[in-house]
């Protein structure tokens, strides 16, 4: 584990997580897609390790890589090698590239999803009358 003053591992973090990924410098996490979403709006440099057998986390880390806009490591690549200490070390000095993960991330955030998606159901509602009466 790295050990330094200013470095803070945490467990899983279920709890005042607002808090924790607020001062987060780098998120480690599985790649669900809610979840991923919630980094973006965050706009945080993410390792995301899809669990091994679950597709739709292989396909979403899949995606968002491609687009540079996380560091995908896979279960074995931690478990059988140093890729994930190293990643986590280069990434911890590299203050450009995580700006760079967490830019790109950034470029899926829909901050206004709500607001967007409740006007797609009035305008669906109201239809062509433009009276929301008549739907």
């Amino acid at each position: 584990m790295i050990k330094h003053p200013d470095y803070h591992v945490v467990p899983f973090v279920y709890k005042d997580m607002v808090h924790v990924l607020g001062a987060a410098d780098l998120v480690v996490s599985r790649a669900s897609a809610t979840f991923l979403q919630e980094l973006a709006g965050l706009k945080k440099p993410v390792i995301a390790v899809p669990a091994k057998y679950l597709g739709d986390q292989q396909m979403n880390a899949k995606v968002f890589d491609a687009a540079g806009a996380i560091k995908m490591l896979q279960d074995d690549d931690i478990l059988t090698s140093h890729a994930y200490f190293d990643t986590i070390s280069e990434l911890l000095v590299d203050r450009e590239q995580r700006s760079t993960y967490a830019e790109k991330l950034y470029s899926f955030a829909r901050p206004n999803a709500a607001r967007d998606v409740a006007r797609m159901i009035v305008k669906t509602s109201v239809g062509s009358s433009g009276d929301p009466s008549n739907a």
